[in-house]
């Protein structure tokens, strides 16, 4: 999904011919990695990219809408988020990153690289400082009441190196594929299956309900970080007022 959002936004202005050999340079790239990343103890990750459908040619496929979940969906998810059974050690930690990217709309990566100077509490909020794509700097706002639990828990719990906010249990940075781990877990366990079950649905969720209530396509594109408001403009598919209008046609 991270590769497809980066195809969409950095190729979109170019031809279907060069659209595919940006396609290729990708697959053929992890397709490399596949083959190469074996580790001494013979344990390898194979990331198995095809981007067969990523939606960004203007033949048959077409873009595809990203999947989300609804409000009485997002309730029965932050359910499961304060229900499920995870370990002693690591469920303050778990709980808080999804709470985080689910209130927020930030990347998974910008979640894992959080330094702990960056999150910062003011009134009855938490502002936090990530680093998006090309290192660019923005600033998010989550309410205390979320996370003050988990998170004076997980302060309490945590030996993190160089100041990280989360980390596993040697100190260092989580992987992207344990926290999409994670959301699967929880979506399984409140009954929801989604055509994407990862953990980048999550900022979907986040920016379609917030163009639900704000109606506001600029406010979107500036939580997201989106460097051009029509990388945001997908969201606009999800407007049910103007979905609705167009009942009353005939």
């Amino acid at each position: 999904e991270l590769l497809s959002d980066f195809l969409a936004s950095e190729t979109s202005n170019l031809s279907d011919a060069t659209k595919k050999n940006y396609r290729i340079a990708l697959t053929t790239f992890f397709g490399y990695i596949d083959k190469q990343n074996e580790e001494e103890n013979g344990n390898s990750y194979r990331f198995g990219i095809e981007l067969k459908n990523w939606g960004g040619l203007s033949g048959k496929s077409g873009e595809k809408l990203p999947s989300y979940m609804h409000k009485d969906e997002v309730n029965k998810f932050l359910n499961s988020i304060d229900t499920y059974p995870f370990t002693i050690k690591t469920a303050s930690r778990n709980r808080l990153i999804i709470k985080i990217i689910l209130y927020t709309g930030i990347r998974v990566s910008e979640a894992l690289n959080i330094n702990i100077k960056d999150f910062v509490h003011e009134d009855s909020n938490y502002i936090i400082q990530v680093r998006g794509k090309g290192n660019k700097p923005r600033v998010v706002m989550i309410k205390e009441r979320i996370i003050k639990s988990d998170l004076e828990d997980w302060i309490e719990r945590r030996t993190c190196n160089n100041n990280l906010l989360f980390c596993n249990q040697s100190g260092n940075v989580l992987s992207q594929p344990y926290i999409h781990n994670i959301v699967e877990k929880l979506l399984l366990n409140c009954g929801l299956r989604k055509e994407k079950n990862g953990a980048h649905m999550l900022r979907h969720t986040f920016a379609t309900l917030l163009y639900q209530k704000s109606n506001d396509l600029s406010l979107v594109q500036e939580s997201l970080g989106h460097a051009e408001i029509k990388t945001s403009r997908i969201y606009t598919h999800f407007d049910k007022n103007r979905l609705t209008q167009t009942t009353d046609i005939f």
